[in-house]
């Protein structure tokens, strides 16, 4: 068996073409990640990336110091759960064992202060690590190190799930991965992390944001090289992520007068590297950011001694770095930290001793902020008793549990400090099923002091009807706009995908599928079922993807496979309404492994009649080392008086049939020698050529 790897753009064309499986190209690198880029193009880039933030909700979030156990008397967006006992380690001290006590209080802290929490997943246990030696000693051994078995991953991130569902609000894969304070792995082991944890919360709580791990950006090279590698990676598996995570202190010794622009030019040299990595047109620019950890003063890097700031400056600092963030185009900039007492790692102080930056906080929330921002980038909130209206509302969703009717919005940051003097009107439409025209706009329901609504509703059980919906804001008399309409589909008869197939190799496997006949507006993803048929193991659920592309790349371990186990696939439709339909047709039977069977009784024959030249062949004996993996076959050729071969067209698929017939009228007269070879996994795994024949053209 030979292996032989080609170019990527060869990879696409025999995959999309011959092979039907055209989403493989979601999972490698674009040939715009390779490419130098214009500073033109990297400007689009950025202004694409930085386009203004729209989730006011989210927008002023922090951390808090595990020493504050009560109700935090700062209100924030979202709490981000980190350093206070609630990492893997600490929920997960044994395996099969948990310990849900401090994670239970964070959470309701959260809860109580009108916070949602973020939970940082990381930190490996040391009975899980494959090298239990890797890391800082303060955090833990092993807590560095991946796991050696991504099992206990599945198992960690799966029972965190099932215990607090909808509860947590979002989740960031791994803290400061760039640092090998706190991660040892690879790429490709971060971002397989990465897209398991993505499939399992989303399969319970598809509302939940996925974060990739974060980065610290005070040393530019190395954060953009570690940037570039993981979205690499992360693009093997289809980009199983909801928004980027970094941490945006600046240098420690840096004079107050210009630590806020230190910080503008840190973030934007790390936006730069993810165009450069992305390309500048690329829809991944328009994924979150959030800024999950911010401070000023703190030592470093290396022997830079850290600073101190007043409370005055603090303040200052605090107001600059919310509009910093809002003109990057940060959708939340969690502050660190608020503590119990004054904290000699951080520059600026956030705690009961600290009342100018408490103020400010609370200003800055309220709308009314009072300092002028030196850096003059972004432009000053502005409040809700400005004489203009108040902008519409934004990122209006719809879901329904049965009839229950769920709807949730955001303002955006301009409006953000007035939501408690808010009111909501909500309107409804019906599409008519005979005609397909739209009904008025009718009152529905009107909402005080919340961004959402729930309500249960007779006709959302009745198949096939259609509904929109849409909100008004309403500030001290003035009102906005409309949003956005979000329309349902109620739906209770789903196709399933109508053909599953896999290619395969040692160790990974991209299952693929004919897409759903359902519209791609109520279309809300795919299960990916496998079974081992080595093993004897019943159908279990693999994963559940929201990417809609018909595709999916799983590793062996993530299979419960073994090297040389016969597996099989199906692949059911996952609907907005909640709905799955039955599974697909089960896929043919793939083995993993890198064999392939040459083909067989090959022979080719050239009729002068018509100029065809016929070639035949036996197909392998399904028995032999990955002979299940065949999905297709590539000719070659070496015309006459050549001595080099080449390739002829493209390979046909594996379904085609043992025959294939070509033209040879712009062929020279004499001798053409002809050959042929499977194909396992296009670029990757082939077997070798039969013996060429020589067919003589007169």
């Amino acid at each position: 068996m030979s292996r032989e790897i080609r170019s990527r753009n060869w990879i696409v064309k025999i995959a999309s073409v011959a092979l039907g499986i055209g989403s493989v190209v979601t999972f490698v690198p674009t040939s715009a990640q390779a490419a130098d880029l214009t500073a033109a193009q990297i400007d689009a880039g950025l202004k694409k990336f930085q386009a203004a933030s729209a989730r006011a909700s989210y927008f002023m979030s922090m951390e808090v110091a595990p020493e504050v156990t009560g109700a935090v008397p700062l209100k924030a967006g979202m709490h981000r759960l980190w350093d206070m006992k609630t990492a893997w380690k600490d929920v997960n001290p044994a395996k099969g064992v948990f310990d849900w006590s401090v994670l239970d209080m964070r959470v309701a802290q959260s809860e109580a202060t009108g916070a949602r929490p973020l939970l940082v997943l990381g930190l490996t246990p040391t009975w899980a690590a494959s090298d239990p030696n890797a890391g800082d000693p303060r955090w833990g051994l092993g807590t560095a190190s991946p796991p050696k078995d991504i099992n206990d991953w599945k198992s960690y991130v799966q029972a965190v799930v099932n215990r607090y569902g909808t509860r947590i609000a979002g989740y960031e894969v791994w803290n400061e991965a760039n640092l090998q304070t706190f991660w040892t792995g690879s790429f490709d082991q971060l971002a397989e992390l990465t897209d398991t944890a993505y499939d399992i919360i989303k399969s319970s709580n598809s509302g939940a944001l996925v974060m990739m791990a974060s980065t610290t950006t005070r040393l530019v090279s190395p954060a953009a090289k570690f940037t570039t590698g993981y979205l690499e990676a992360l693009g093997r598996y289809g980009n199983p992520f909801d928004g980027y995570t970094i941490h945006t202190y600046p240098a420690g010794d840096i004079a107050f007068a210009g630590i806020s622009a230190q910080r503008i030019s840190d973030i934007k040299a790390w936006q730069t590297a993810v165009v450069k990595a992305v390309g500048p047109d690329s829809p991944l620019l328009d994924r979150l950011i959030f800024d999950t950890e911010v401070n000023y003063g703190l030592a470093g890097p290396g022997t830079r001694p850290g600073t101190d700031f007043s409370d005055d400056q603090g303040a200052t600092l605090l107001e600059q770095t919310y509009r910093d963030s809002a003109a990057l185009g940060i959708d939340a900039t969690f502050w660190y930290l608020y503590t119990a007492s004054p904290f000699d790692l951080l520059g600026v102080q956030m705690w009961s001793g600290s009342p100018v930056v408490n103020a400010k906080w609370n200003a800055l929330r309220s709308g009314t902020p009072t300092v002028s921002d030196p850096s003059g980038k972004p432009s000053t909130p502005t409040s809700a008793t400005d004489a203009s209206a108040p902008p519409a509302p934004i990122n209006l969703q719809a879901g329904r549990t049965g009839t229950k009717l769920k709807l949730s919005w955001d303002m955006s940051v301009e409006s953000f400090g007035s939501l408690s003097k808010t009111t909501y009107n909500i309107e409804s439409r019906n599409r008519n099923s005979s005609d397909g025209t739209w009904g008025p706009w009718d009152g529905f329901a009107m909402v005080s002091d919340a961004q959402n609504y729930t309500e249960r509703i007779p006709y959302l059980d009745v198949s096939g009807s259609i509904h929109e919906y849409r909100v008004q804001a309403v500030v001290q008399g003035k009102q906005s706009g409309w949003s956005t309409p979000v329309r349902m589909v109620v739906t209770k008869s789903i196709t399933a995908p109508r053909r599953a197939d896999a290619i395969i190799n040692s160790s990974a496997v991209i299952v693929t599928w004919e897409a759903s006949s359902l519209d791609i507006d109520y279309l809300d993803g795919y299960r990916i079922e496998g079974r081992n048929l080595t093993q004897g193991t019943p159908w279990k659920v693999l994963a559940t993807t929201s990417n809609l592309g018909p595709a999916k790349r799983l590793t062996r371990e993530q299979v419960g496979a073994n090297e040389n186990d016969l597996v099989m696939f199906r692949v059911s439709t996952l609907s907005t309404s909640g709905k799955r339909s039955t599974p697909s047709p089960q896929s043919p039977q793939r083995q993993f492994t890198n064999a392939l069977p040459v083909p067989v009784s090959f022979n080719a024959t050239y009729s002068s009649t018509t100029d065809y030249l016929t070639m035949s062949w036996t197909i392998p004996p399904a028995s032999l080392p990955g002979g299940r993996n065949v999905v297709g076959y590539e000719f070659s050729y070496m015309w006459p008086g050549a001595t080099v071969w080449s390739v002829w067209g493209n390979p046909i698929d594996a379904g085609a049939g043992p025959t294939s017939i070509f033209s040879l009228s712009i062929v020279p007269k004499g001798v053409l020698n002809v050959r042929i070879r499977a194909v396992g996994w296009p670029g990757q795994i082939y077997s070798d050529f039969t013996t060429p024949i020589g067919v003589e053209k007169n």
